[in-house]
């Protein structure tokens, strides 16, 4: 169960700054580039989402999961990516804490952390969902404006 808590993580990971990155080029009115990190922050969110349920669902001992490989709008998009990368980053502190205490075989606590890890998962990755929609529709905006 480790395994798949510290994968979960780092597709969190991936999926937060992927969201940080978009934040910053909605920021900078540049909403091509925020658009297509968005659309890498959702790939992320959707793995990530998908590693945390399933590790929520092992118990110990079973198989590992494995790792296949407009200026009012831009404000709404930056919050939007805000949110998403904050659930993000506390969906892999979970994830972290859960592969802890299943290392030290405080199965409860892990499973604690686990069901916390898959909230935030949740969260992200609406908000992910959302981010992205509304990116899309800032780089309409901005292509349509060229």
């Amino acid at each position: 169960m480790r395994d798949s808590h510290q994968i979960a993580a780092e597709y969190h990971d991936l999926a937060a700054h992927a969201h940080r990155l978009a934040n910053a080029s909605h920021g900078h009115q540049d909403h091509l580039t925020g658009h297509e990190h968005s659309r890498r922050a959702l790939e992320h969110s959707n793995r990530a989402h998908e590693i945390s349920e399933a590790a929520g669902r092992n118990e110990p001992g079973q198989d590992e999961i494995s790792d296949p490989k407009t200026e009012e709008e831009s404000i709404m998009s930056k919050e939007t990516h805000t949110t998403a990368a904050y659930h993000h980053e506390r969906a892999a502190k979970s994830h972290r804490a859960a592969a802890q205490h299943s290392s030290t075989g405080a199965h409860e606590a892990s499973q604690h952390h686990a069901a916390d890890a898959l909230e935030h998962s949740k969260r992200a990755d609406e908000a992910s969902k959302l981010a992205h929609q509304q990116s899309a529709q800032d780089a309409m905006t901005a292509d349509v404006a060229r």
